[in-house]
C-alpha cells in the first residue's frame, strides 16, 4: 500500500517525456493501468510545487525544456544549424537580450533558480585524434547569470532530463536504453551523487519528495513500469505501484487523475493511478500540456505538428485554435504567463485567446 504521508496535500503534478526509443517499453494490448493501491482506495501523491526551475507544473512533461519562465521573464532557448542563442524576454517583450551565443551548438534543459540559469550544450570542438584535428561533439551541464555574466561549465555530461531546486541539480544520463539513473550535484558542479539506479527512467523533483517512473529495460520488452518516490538525497525509496499500460509519450498526474498519451496511436486518456477504464478525451494528439482547467494540444496535418487545439480535463468542450500554426511544422514547448509556446521556423507563441507572435 502507498505510503499515507503522499495523501496529505491537495494538489500535484507528476509529468513525463520519453523518446520514441522508448515508446514500446510499458505496452500492452488492454491498456488498462493495474496499480499496487486498491481501485477504491485512491492515493494522491505529495504536493509538487506550482512551479519548480521554471516550469508551471502542467509542462513538466514538455521535451529538450527549450523555453522556461521566472516571473515575468521567459527564456528562450534558440537553436538552429548555424547557432544557438539562449534570450531573455521581460515585461517589455518587444526587447529580446541575448544572454549568451556558441555557435555549432545545442542548448536545453534550461532552468532557472533566482539569478541563475541552469542549461545542457551540445557543441562541436575541434581535437586531435591519431594525430589529425576532428571535430568532436562534446556534452556539459553550464549555468549563467540572467544578465549574461558569470558563464561556467559545470560539468561534461550527456543529459536525457534536468531539474535546478533546492540549490542541486538533478539529472539523468542519456543512454541507448533511454533516460540512465537519477544523478545530483550541487550548483557550483561539485558532488555529484548516484541517487536511484535504474535505466529508462523519467523523474520529477516536487515541493517534498523526488518522483521516478521505471519502464524496464526494452531491450529485453520488459512491461512491468514502477512508480518510486524517494528523498531528495535519495533516502526513503518507496514504490509507491507498479502497471502495465499502453505505450506513452507524456504523463501528468493530478490528485488521483492520470493523463497519459497513447502515442503509438495519437490517443489522449484519462484514468486513475488506481486502475480504472482509461476514458478517451481526444485523438490525433501529439503532444499535450495542462493550464488550469484546460488542456492544449497539438495534432498532426499532412504529417507535421500543425493545429492548437484545447479541451477541458473532464473531456468537454473541445474545440480548435489554430488551424495551421505554422508551414512548417512546430513542437509544443509549453505554456508560460498565458503564452503557448512553440518550437518552429521561425519560433512563435500563440496566447491563450488565440493571437499569433513570431520571437
Amino acid at each position: 500500500m502507498p505510503n499515507k504521508s503522499i495523501k496529505k496535500k491537495l494538489c500535484t503534478i507528476i509529468a513525463f517525456i520519453f523518446a520514441v526509443t522508448m515508446i514500446s517499453a510499458c505496452s500492452d494490448n488492454s491498456g488498462s493501468l493495474k496499480a499496487e493501491a486498491n481501485p477504491t482506495n485512491q492515493q494522491k501523491s505529495d504536493s509538487i510545487n506550482e512551479t519548480i526551475s521554471g516550469y508551471p507544473w502542467g509542462n513538466a512533461s514538455i521535451s529538450k525544456k527549450i523555453v522556461c519562465a521566472r516571473d515575468d521573464c521567459v527564456y528562450i532557448a534558440k537553436n538552429d544549424k548555424n547557432n544557438s542563442k539562449l534570450i531573455k524576454m521581460c515585461p517589455d517583450e518587444s526587447i529580446k537580450e541575448i544572454i549568451f551565443d556558441q555557435k555549432a551548438g545545442f542548448i536545453s534543459n534550461v532552468n532557472v533558480i533566482d539569478d541563475w540559469i541552469f542549461f545542457s550544450l551540445e557543441k562541436m570542438l575541434q581535437k586531435k585524434n591519431n594525430g589529425d584535428m576532428r571535430d568532436v561533439r562534446c556534452y556539459s551541464i553550464c549555468k549563467i547569470k540572467n544578465d549574461g555574466s558569470g558563464f561556467q561549465q559545470l560539468i561534461e555530461r550527456r543529459i536525457f532530463d534536468m531539474w535546478a531546486c533546492n540549490e542541486m541539480l538533478y539529472y539523468s544520463l542519456y543512454s541507448k536504453k533511454g533516460a540512465d539513473g537519477i544523478y545530483c550535484i550541487d550548483t557550483n558542479g561539485e558532488t555529484e551523487k548516484l541517487l536511484f539506479e535504474k535505466t529508462n527512467i523519467w523523474f520529477v523533483p516536487t515541493g517534498e519528495k523526488m518522483y521516478s517512473l521505471s519502464q524496464g529495460d526494452i531491450m529485453r520488452d520488459d512491461k512491468n513500469c514502477e512508480l518510486y518516490q524517494m528523498n531528495f538525497d535519495g533516502g526513503n525509496l518507496q514504490k509507491i505501484s507498479s502497471f502495465s499500460k499502453k505505450g506513452m509519450d507524456y504523463i501528468c498526474l493530478l490528485e488521483d487523475s492520470l493523463f497519459y498519451l497513447d502515442s503509438m496511436n495519437g490517443e489522449l486518456y484519462k484514468t486513475n493511478i488506481g486502475g480504472s477504464e482509461p476514458v478517451l478525451l481526444a485523438s490525433d494528439v501529439t503532444a499535450f500540456c495542462i493550464e488550469g482547467e484546460w488542456i492544449y494540444f497539438t495534432s498532426n496535418v499532412k504529417g507535421t505538428q500543425n493545429k492548437l487545439s484545447k479541451i477541458q480535463k473532464d473531456g468537454k468542450n473541445l474545440s480548435v485554435m489554430n488551424d495551421v500554426i505554422s508551414s512548417s511544422g512546430v513542437e509544443l514547448c509549453g505554456v508560460f504567463n498565458n503564452w503557448i509556446y512553440f518550437d518552429a521556423v521561425p519560433m512563435l507563441r500563440i496566447s491563450i485567446e488565440g493571437k499569433t507572435e513570431t520571437l
